[in-house]
């Protein structure tokens, strides 16, 4: 049977005298030609570009939301790591010691962090429910730049601090004194939207909050740094329909 689009003979070389092949089986498959001069551009943007949109603020937040907390460092004779972390009575675990993190904030009040997890096959730790509040607290302890990417999840920055990270030991991987607050950060106006990458600083603690949308299942968080991420900056988050999260929660406070 015959065809009846039959395919378009090949571009011949020939038909663009003088463009370098360099190689390339089709040369003249795309040409770009930029105009000398310019135009005046009379668009203006408007003050508000949707009038829909929210600032998020903590005051705002739920009380039942979820509140992750992730540690990140690079040096100390390892790979770039991200730990998850879980907030601790100071008179429970050894301090200082491997993979407690203690926190000084601006309000003076000090908190503790102990390690649950360190490498990207550990287990899992983080699950979470479609659509519901998420507070996350991103704390830097070196200074190296992450930009954390959050699958799945929309939010916003609530808030970037700096602080003295000098109190942070490499080597015993833990604090032999507080990260201390120095100064409140700065979150650039075009940080303020919705995101789902936030920039990590030098010695930064930046806190966000969002939901997770689109979808449920198994899904990551990372450094989007290439040679971070797969040195071990990637751990998984399971995120459940509410009906399921909310039948997994009763069972794991019965068992």
């Amino acid at each position: 049977m015959l065809d009846d689009n039959p395919p378009a003979p090949p571009i011949s070389r020939e038909s663009a005298p003088g463009v370098p092949t360099a190689g390339l089986p089709y040369p003249e498959m795309m040409q770009f030609r930029v105009a000398a001069g310019s135009g005046a551009d009379r668009f203006t943007p408007p003050a508000v570009l949707s009038s829909s949109f929210t600032r998020l603020t903590y005051g705002a937040l739920p009380a039942d939301r979820y509140h992750r907390i992730v540690a990140t460092k690079v040096l100390g004779g390892r790979h770039a790591e991200m730990w998850e972390m879980e907030e601790v009575d100071a008179a429970s675990v050894k301090v200082p010691s491997d993979g407690v993190v203690q926190l000084r904030g601006p309000d003076g009040r000090l908190r503790t962090f102990n390690r649950i997890s360190r490498n990207p096959d550990d287990t899992v730790n983080f699950y979470s429910e479609l659509g519901k509040c998420e507070q996350w607290t991103f704390i830097n302890v070196a200074t190296a730049l992450h930009p954390m990417h959050i699958h799945l999840m929309r939010f916003q920055i609530l808030s970037r601090d700096v602080y003295d990270v000098g109190g942070f030991d490499m080597k015993l991987c833990g604090t032999t004194r507080p990260l201390a607050f120095k100064e409140t950060g700065v979150v650039e106006e075009g940080e303020k939207g919705w995101k789902d990458v936030v920039r990590l600083g030098d010695a930064e603690v930046v806190e966000i909050a969002g939901r997770f949308v689109g979808g449920t299942g198994r899904y990551a968080y990372h450094c989007h740094l290439l040679e971070h991420q797969d040195m071990g900056m990637m751990r998984p988050i399971i995120v459940f329909p509410p009906g399921i999260a909310t039948m997994r929660l009763a069972h794991q406070h019965t068992s």
